[in-house]
This record gives structure tokens, sequence and C-alpha cells, in this order.
């Protein structure tokens, strides 16, 4: 009869199952700390990106504010031309001129911000990288100074609304207004103007002082802006540490 053996088994002293009880614990500690390195670094690469993509919506955003001030530079100018007119009497002004000084007040322009970034941003804001930085702050007075100049240009257009543009109506001609709207050159040639009086004059012109006054503030706001824009710019630099592309 054939006596099977079992083999034997060799016991594992306590210290190796220690040991193995550690290695496991390594590979996953190693597993763990790979898998954070690795979402560190995508979210680091993500955070790149979000900030990139501000920095030139910001950069488009001050070549806009550039061609407003330049504008509103001219406006105020073209508001003084119109004023030096009005000091005179009403039999001396060029008419031509004045109408069409007049008719410039309205040429006003108006800021949209670029929101695409920031609003990605704001989504965002759980990440190491924004939420250990003062980003927020930056952003929050750059959309603080934009809200500004927003209702200013509202009060501006306003005043316009109320001031120049009842004055266009009631004394100026239709062939001068189609000229000016809707020639190629905006030019106009006559000189007819309606029932016009010194008293209409001298009230229109505290109308031009009060556009003057809302054109200054606009343009104050709109370098506002454009400085806030500028401070967020050279902090995310500084912050992440990017350069211009």
């Amino acid at each position: 009869m054939e006596v099977h053996h079992h083999p034997e088994v060799e016991k594992k002293g306590f210290k190796e199952y220690v040991l193995e009880g550690l290695m496991i614990f390594l590979a996953v500690m190693m597993g763990f700390f790979a898998e954070s390195i690795r979402e560190n670094i995508t979210a680091k690469e993500h955070v790149e990106q979000l900030c990139r993509g501000l920095m030139q919506d910001l950069k488009t955003d001050t070549a806009k504010l550039d061609k407003l001030i330049t504008s509103q530079k001219t406006f105020l100018k073209n508001d003084d031309s119109l004023m030096l007119i009005l000091e005179q009497p009403l039999s001396d002004i060029d008419k031509i001129k004045f109408q069409q000084l007049v008719y410039n007040t309205l040429s006003v322009r108006e800021f949209n911000i670029s929101t695409g970034n920031i609003s990605a941003i704001k989504n965002e804001l759980h990440l190491k990288q924004f939420a250990n930085s003062k980003i927020t702050t930056y952003i929050g007075d750059y959309e603080g100074d934009v809200s500004d100049l927003k209702k200013s240009e509202d009060l501006e257009v306003g005043i316009l609304r109320s001031h120049i543009d009842p004055f266009i109506t009631e004394h100026f001609t239709m062939i001068n207004t189609n000229a000016t709207f809707f020639s190629k050159d905006g030019k106009i040639t006559d000189s007819r103007i309606r029932h016009l009086t010194q008293d209409d004059l001298d009230k229109l012109g505290v109308g031009v002082v009060l556009v003057k006054l809302s054109y200054a503030n606009v343009l104050m706001m709109q370098k506002a802006s454009k400085n806030e824009a500028v401070v967020l710019i050279n902090y995310i630099k500084k912050q992440y540490k990017l350069e211009d592309e």
C-alpha cells in the first residue's frame, strides 16, 4: 500500500508577515502618490491654460479700452468746440459747423468685457492653485470697475437722450439728419435750422455741459478699468510664472 505524504509547508515567521504587509502598504501608497502627482500635474496644466486664456482676454480688453479712451477724448474736444460756438450770439454762429458738432455728440462708444475665461476660472476655484491665491480679489476689482464703467455709460446715454435728441428733433431738418447718419462722409451742407432762438441755444448749452461731465466720468472709468486689467495681468504673470507668448 502506498502512503501519500503531504508536502511540508514552510511556516513564515512573524517578521516575514510584517515585511509582506509593509510591502503591500508601500505599493498602495506609491500608487496613491503617483495618482496624486498625476492629478496635480493635470490641474496645474489646466490652471495655466485658463490663466493664459484670461491674459489674452485682458489684452483684448485693454486694446478695446485704449481705442475707447482715444474716442472719448475726441468727444470731449467736440464738446469744447460746441461750447465755444454756443457762447456766440445766434446771429454769429456758423450753422453748418454748429449742427455737425451737435450731431457728433451722439457718437458714443460702449465697452464690452471679455467674460469667457473669467467665468471658467470662477467655476474652477476649488483647484488648489486658485484657492491658495488672490486671483478672485483681482478679478473682483476688475469686474467692479467695469460695472462702474457700464453705469457711467448708461448715464451718458441717458443725458444725451434727454438733452441732445430733443434739440435735434425740434430744430434740425430731415435732410441734414439723413446726411449725417446715412451719407458716405457724414457731412452736412444745408445751414437751415427750424425756429431756433437764443433761449434754445442757452438751454442747449446747459445740456452740453452735462454731456461733457458724463463724457469725463466715462473717460475716468475707462482708464480705471484698463488699469485694473493691467494689474490683473501682472498678478497672473507673477503668481503663475507665465510670460507673454
